[in-house]
Protein backbone atom coordinates (compact mmCIF):
# COMPACT_ATOMS: atom_id res chain seq x y z
CA UNK A 1 0.00 0.00 0.00
CA UNK A 2 2.92 2.46 0.98
CA UNK A 3 4.40 2.28 -2.63
CA UNK A 4 0.77 2.82 -4.30
CA UNK A 5 1.07 6.09 -1.99
CA UNK A 6 4.11 6.99 -3.25
CA UNK A 7 5.43 9.80 -6.34
CA UNK A 8 6.00 8.10 -9.56
CA UNK A 9 9.50 8.30 -9.42
CA UNK A 10 9.48 6.36 -6.05
CA UNK A 11 7.77 3.50 -7.41
CA UNK A 12 9.89 3.69 -10.46
CA UNK A 13 13.19 3.15 -7.96
CA UNK A 14 11.41 0.25 -6.22
CA UNK A 15 10.44 -1.54 -9.05
CA UNK A 16 14.03 -0.58 -10.43
CA UNK A 17 15.94 -1.79 -7.08
CA UNK A 18 13.47 -5.21 -7.27
CA UNK A 19 14.40 -6.01 -11.28
CA UNK A 20 18.63 -5.58 -9.95
CA UNK A 21 18.05 -7.36 -7.02
CA UNK A 22 15.77 -10.73 -8.97
CA UNK A 23 18.54 -9.99 -11.99
CA UNK A 24 21.04 -10.70 -9.95
CA UNK A 25 20.20 -13.68 -7.97
CA UNK A 26 19.05 -15.07 -11.01
CA UNK A 27 22.90 -13.99 -12.94
CA UNK A 28 24.53 -15.57 -9.75
CA UNK A 29 23.56 -19.12 -10.39
CA UNK A 30 25.21 -18.70 -13.66
CA UNK A 31 28.10 -16.71 -13.29
CA UNK A 32 29.10 -17.05 -9.89
CA UNK A 33 31.84 -14.38 -9.06
CA UNK A 34 32.09 -14.02 -12.63
CA UNK A 35 29.12 -12.03 -12.59
CA UNK A 36 29.21 -8.08 -13.21
CA UNK A 37 27.65 -4.74 -12.31
CA UNK A 38 26.83 -4.21 -16.38
CA UNK A 39 25.54 -7.82 -16.69
CA UNK A 40 23.12 -7.07 -13.91
CA UNK A 41 21.98 -4.04 -15.85
CA UNK A 42 21.54 -5.61 -18.94
CA UNK A 43 19.15 -8.51 -17.23
CA UNK A 44 17.50 -6.02 -15.59
CA UNK A 45 16.82 -3.58 -18.39
CA UNK A 46 18.06 -0.89 -16.53
CA UNK A 47 21.10 1.89 -17.30
CA UNK A 48 24.22 0.60 -15.31
CA UNK A 49 24.11 4.11 -13.97
CA UNK A 50 21.31 3.41 -11.86
CA UNK A 51 22.72 0.41 -10.49
CA UNK A 52 26.03 2.52 -9.66
CA UNK A 53 23.74 5.12 -7.70
CA UNK A 54 22.22 2.99 -5.26
CA UNK A 55 25.27 0.66 -5.09
CA UNK A 56 29.18 1.67 -5.17
CA UNK A 57 30.08 -2.21 -6.08
CA UNK A 58 29.39 -5.26 -6.72
CA UNK A 59 29.85 -6.36 -2.95
CA UNK A 60 27.09 -3.83 -1.85
CA UNK A 61 24.53 -5.18 -3.98
CA UNK A 62 25.18 -8.85 -2.90
CA UNK A 63 24.91 -7.07 0.53
CA UNK A 64 21.62 -6.34 -0.50
CA UNK A 65 19.89 -9.07 -1.84
CA UNK A 66 21.27 -11.37 1.10
CA UNK A 67 19.73 -8.54 3.54
CA UNK A 68 16.43 -8.57 1.28
CA UNK A 69 15.85 -12.41 0.86
CA UNK A 70 16.73 -12.55 4.60
CA UNK A 71 14.12 -10.15 5.82
CA UNK A 72 11.37 -11.70 3.76
CA UNK A 73 12.07 -14.78 5.44
CA UNK A 74 11.59 -12.88 8.81
CA UNK A 75 8.64 -10.99 8.03
CA UNK A 76 6.61 -14.35 7.31
CA UNK A 77 7.73 -15.80 10.92
CA UNK A 78 7.01 -12.76 12.37
CA UNK A 79 3.63 -13.31 10.36
CA UNK A 80 3.47 -17.01 11.86
CA UNK A 81 4.65 -15.68 14.87
CA UNK A 82 1.70 -13.06 15.36
CA UNK A 83 -0.94 -16.39 15.38
CA UNK A 84 0.40 -17.58 18.89
CA UNK A 85 -1.45 -20.90 18.02
CA UNK A 86 1.70 -23.03 18.50
CA UNK A 87 1.94 -23.51 14.94
CA UNK A 88 4.77 -20.60 13.94
CA UNK A 89 8.10 -22.63 14.15
CA UNK A 90 6.53 -25.32 12.18
CA UNK A 91 5.21 -22.83 8.93
CA UNK A 92 8.86 -20.66 9.72
CA UNK A 93 11.10 -23.48 9.76
CA UNK A 94 9.24 -24.67 6.13
CA UNK A 95 9.86 -20.91 5.01
CA UNK A 96 13.24 -21.31 5.60
CA UNK A 97 13.42 -24.62 3.83
CA UNK A 98 11.82 -23.06 0.78
CA UNK A 99 14.06 -20.21 0.55
CA UNK A 100 17.33 -21.78 0.39
CA UNK A 101 15.74 -24.24 -2.85
CA UNK A 102 14.39 -20.76 -4.06
CA UNK A 103 18.34 -19.51 -3.37
CA UNK A 104 20.17 -22.39 -3.65
CA UNK A 105 22.48 -21.50 -6.59
CA UNK A 106 23.87 -18.31 -4.83
CA UNK A 107 23.67 -19.18 -1.41
CA UNK A 108 27.20 -20.15 -1.16
CA UNK A 109 27.46 -16.71 -2.79
CA UNK A 110 25.73 -14.83 0.22
CA UNK A 111 26.20 -16.50 3.69
CA UNK A 112 28.32 -14.56 6.12
CA UNK A 113 28.42 -11.61 3.69
CA UNK A 114 28.38 -8.04 5.31
CA UNK A 115 26.32 -7.92 7.94
CA UNK A 116 25.31 -11.69 8.33
CA UNK A 117 25.74 -11.68 12.01
CA UNK A 118 23.35 -9.24 12.69
CA UNK A 119 21.27 -11.42 10.46
CA UNK A 120 22.13 -14.44 12.61
CA UNK A 121 20.99 -12.98 15.27
CA UNK A 122 17.73 -11.53 14.56
CA UNK A 123 16.85 -15.03 13.10
CA UNK A 124 17.80 -16.57 16.48
CA UNK A 125 15.50 -13.86 18.64
CA UNK A 126 13.27 -15.03 15.83
CA UNK A 127 13.52 -18.68 16.61
CA UNK A 128 13.38 -17.55 20.40
CA UNK A 129 10.07 -16.27 20.66
CA UNK A 130 8.61 -18.63 17.84
CA UNK A 131 10.09 -21.97 20.33
CA UNK A 132 8.61 -20.33 23.33
CA UNK A 133 4.76 -20.20 21.60
CA UNK A 134 5.77 -24.09 20.17
CA UNK A 135 6.42 -24.64 23.71
CA UNK A 136 3.61 -23.17 25.06
CA UNK A 137 1.06 -24.51 22.94
CA UNK A 138 2.72 -28.31 23.28
CA UNK A 139 4.04 -28.54 19.65
CA UNK A 140 7.79 -28.55 21.15
CA UNK A 141 8.99 -30.34 24.34
CA UNK A 142 10.63 -28.22 27.07
CA UNK A 143 14.01 -29.26 26.96
CA UNK A 144 14.43 -28.27 22.93
CA UNK A 145 17.01 -25.49 22.39
CA UNK A 146 17.43 -22.46 19.91
CA UNK A 147 20.98 -24.23 19.01
CA UNK A 148 18.94 -27.31 18.11
CA UNK A 149 16.37 -25.59 15.75
CA UNK A 150 19.99 -23.97 14.00
CA UNK A 151 21.24 -27.19 13.73
CA UNK A 152 18.60 -28.35 11.90
CA UNK A 153 18.42 -25.72 9.54
CA UNK A 154 22.32 -25.98 8.92
CA UNK A 155 21.15 -30.24 8.01
CA UNK A 156 18.52 -28.73 5.87
CA UNK A 157 20.33 -26.82 3.76
CA UNK A 158 23.16 -30.19 3.29
CA UNK A 159 20.01 -32.04 2.37
CA UNK A 160 18.84 -29.80 -0.43
CA UNK A 161 22.00 -29.60 -1.65
CA UNK A 162 22.26 -33.08 -2.00
CA UNK A 163 19.61 -34.46 -3.39
CA UNK A 164 17.99 -31.30 -5.36
CA UNK A 165 18.62 -32.71 -8.68
CA UNK A 166 17.32 -35.59 -8.32
CA UNK A 167 14.47 -35.73 -5.29
CA UNK A 168 13.87 -31.48 -4.76
CA UNK A 169 11.40 -32.43 -2.03
CA UNK A 170 13.57 -34.78 -0.06
CA UNK A 171 14.28 -31.80 2.50
CA UNK A 172 10.23 -31.85 3.33
CA UNK A 173 10.60 -35.17 5.09
CA UNK A 174 13.49 -34.34 6.43
CA UNK A 175 12.26 -31.56 8.08
CA UNK A 176 8.68 -33.10 9.04
CA UNK A 177 11.17 -36.04 11.09
CA UNK A 178 12.95 -33.47 12.90
CA UNK A 179 9.70 -31.81 13.86
CA UNK A 180 7.53 -35.23 14.94
CA UNK A 181 11.11 -35.41 17.13
CA UNK A 182 11.08 -31.88 18.40
CA UNK A 183 7.15 -32.21 19.50
CA UNK A 184 7.62 -35.72 21.16
CA UNK A 185 11.09 -36.73 21.68
CA UNK A 186 12.35 -36.08 25.25
CA UNK A 187 16.49 -36.19 24.53
CA UNK A 188 17.82 -38.73 27.25
CA UNK A 189 20.08 -37.40 29.87
CA UNK A 190 23.55 -38.33 27.91
CA UNK A 191 23.00 -36.63 24.91
CA UNK A 192 25.54 -33.85 24.23
CA UNK A 193 23.57 -30.33 25.52
CA UNK A 194 21.98 -28.28 22.77
CA UNK A 195 24.52 -25.43 21.22
CA UNK A 196 25.37 -22.62 23.40
CA UNK A 197 24.64 -18.69 22.08
CA UNK A 198 28.60 -18.42 21.94
CA UNK A 199 28.88 -21.12 19.92
CA UNK A 200 26.28 -20.44 17.60
CA UNK A 201 28.21 -16.91 16.87
CA UNK A 202 31.53 -18.73 16.72
CA UNK A 203 30.03 -20.61 13.89
CA UNK A 204 28.16 -18.03 12.48
CA UNK A 205 31.78 -16.22 12.49
CA UNK A 206 33.71 -19.34 10.72
CA UNK A 207 31.03 -19.18 7.72
CA UNK A 208 31.69 -16.31 7.02
CA UNK A 209 33.96 -15.68 3.34
CA UNK A 210 37.57 -14.94 3.73
CA UNK A 211 38.49 -11.71 1.47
Amino acid sequence: MAELDAPPRRRDAVRNLERVLTSAGELLDQYGDDLTMEMIARHAGVGVGTIYRRFPNKDALLEELARAISESMLAAGRADLARADGTGLRDFLRTVGHTMVRHRGHAGLLVGRGSAAERARNLEALLADLLADAQLHGQAAAEVAVGDLMTIIWALRGVIESTADVAPDAWMRHLDLHLAALRDHVPSTDTRPALSARQLERISEIQRPRR
